[in-house]
């Protein structure tokens, strides 16, 4: 598989925690544990739960346990249906693994995530970008939305990726 670099990300790897002010962060602030147990009300007994844990790979595909509390959020989900990755990344990966083909017709908006136009792309889809601009809140309109409207025959897949950036 040939991938361009993710170069936002390639430059945060080198760069990110080894500077004062990290503005290219894109998440929040990070909880401790502690502040995280004090949240959930747990302090005292779910310290006693993991103490006696030993720090292994567990379980690849996720804990039973961790599945289970997952598909209860749903009203129609069962543990064999919750697939469990380390970030949204490996998750999108995935999805685009199990649906683009050679071929295939990618619709992808940006700014967005590189992942959502080089991965389909490595896989050998014909990737088209969808350009969305802050005067319309990123998103779709009708002057930026040619490549949806010259999609391929229905035999073929297109999918389209949609962000909106916080505000």
């Amino acid at each position: 598989m040939q991938i361009r670099e993710f170069g936002v990300e390639r430059w945060m790897d080198l760069y990110e925690n080894r500077c004062e002010l990290n503005l290219a962060e894109t998440c929040v602030e990070s909880l401790t544990v502690g502040e995280l147990l004090k949240i959930a009300g747990k302090e005292d007994a779910l310290l006693a739960e993991i103490l006696p844990m030993k720090l292994t790979y567990g379980a690849i595909d996720g804990t039973e346990r961790l599945r289970s509390n997952v598909a209860c959020l749903y009203d129609r989900q069962s543990v064999p249906n919750v697939l469990i990755t380390h970030g949204a990344i490996s998750a999108n990966a995935l999805v685009y693994e199990t649906l683009v083909e050679p071929g295939d017709h990618v619709i992808s908006v940006l700014p967005t995530y590189q992942q959502h136009y080089s991965i389909p792309e490595s896989y050998g889809a014909k990737v088209e970008i969808l350009r969305c601009a802050r005067k319309t809140p990123f998103c779709p309109t009708s002057t930026n939305s040619g490549a949806w409207s010259r999609r391929p025959p229905a035999s073929s897949r297109s999918t389209i990726r949609t962000t909106r950036p916080a505000r």
